[in-house]
């Protein structure tokens, strides 16, 4: 069975809210990516000193928005509640890479069903190990980077809402999701985003 690889390049910064907030409304402008290229090299709108990481940026937030729907575009872009939108960029972060979707749907959505709601260092290393099995860009990383790429995994868990720190453990907090937000993924037929949110088949009506 051919296992498509993992991107990994999410260890650049986690969910980047403030960057992808600002991209996607300048997208909703321009409609088109060019134009926001150009104002994101040439007018700076990320306040980044480095061209390199500029561009980075650019490139890293244009791929993951080029997943969402239009409608998740215009929350990310507009003007609802951060809560909100932080809910909304994990989903699209989560569909752009699979790493990630696996992690929420494998490890962390059982968790918050079986009211195991503490992480230790097993959930995480038995997880990455599972998937070595035909993972090879996860067997030829060095410890550093696969030391990166948890670090960065439960940045990205931390600034969606996800976890938080309670006397030195990782707690996960089940999202309050809004009904209106619930319903907009269930008319878009889309389960994998409602699992990433950590909605039950009871609460789904699914």
């Amino acid at each position: 069975m051919l296992v498509t690889p993992y991107k990994l390049s999410f260890t650049f910064g986690g969910l980047l809210i403030p960057e992808t907030r600002e991209i996607a409304r300048s997208f909703l402008q321009e409609k088109d990516w060019t134009k926001v290229g150009e104002l994101v090299m040439e007018k700076n709108i990320l306040s980044k000193t480095r061209s390199a990481s500029r561009f980075r940026y650019f490139r890293e937030i244009r791929d993951r928005l080029n997943q969402a729907y239009d409608w998740e575009l215009n929350i990310i872009g507009g003007e609802s509640r951060m809560e909100e939108i932080r809910l909304v960029i994990l989903v699209v972060t989560a569909r752009y890479y699979r790493f990630i979707f696996d992690f929420l749907v494998e490890v962390v959505h059982p968790k918050v069903f079986s009211w195991d709601l503490v992480f230790t260092d097993y959930d995480y290393t038995s997880f990455v190990e599972g998937k070595m099995n035909g993972h090879e860009e996860l067997v030829s990383k060095t410890e550093s980077t696969l030391r990166k790429i948890e670090q960065v995994t439960f940045r990205i868990l931390k600034e969606a809402g996800i976890t938080t720190k309670r006397e030195g453990e990782v707690c996960i907090n089940k999202p309050i999701v809004p009904e209106w937000l619930r319903l907009k993924y269930e008319e878009s037929n889309d389960r994998d985003a409602l699992a990433v949110l950590l909605l039950s088949n009871r609460e789904t009506g699914w």
